[in-house]
């Protein structure tokens, strides 16, 4: 982490050429990126199926949904902080790996996590 690179990341720049995706010239709104963070925090509400084992539920239920929504938010927020300390806007616009490489401490870590994601998806499903 630097704090060089940090600055240099921190303003936007929709000008600058990436060679990630060439073929993506979309222009993405409010709306298309919501449509990429909604998934992710849409599951929180089927913990409302297990609400026979808390000791109040009308109090817990919204009280760990508004918790759960809080700390998804706050992870999504603070991973493109991260990289753009981590990383040359370069390499951010350029290598459509650049999640895997930059992985610590081996980007096996990245593939374990996609798959514990999938299975516990899976599991809350059935």
């Amino acid at each position: 982490l630097s704090s060089e690179t940090c600055s240099a990341n921190m303003y936007s720049s929709y000008g600058e050429e990436q060679l990630a995706y060439p073929s993506d010239t979309k222009k993405y709104n409010f709306f298309g990126l919501l449509s990429i963070w909604f998934p992710a925090v849409a599951g929180f509400e089927a913990g409302s199926t297990r609400s026979a084992d808390l000791s109040d539920p009308e109090r817990d239920i919204p009280r760990g949904t508004f918790i759960a929504h809080f700390i998804s938010s706050a992870i999504y927020i603070t991973f493109p902080i991260i990289f753009a300390c981590l990383a040359p806007r370069a390499s951010l616009l350029n290598d459509k790996f650049f999640a895997s490489s930059a992985t610590w401490p081996a980007p096996e870590v990245l593939v374990y996590g996609v798959i514990a994601s999938t299975v516990g998806a899976a599991l809350t499903s059935l």
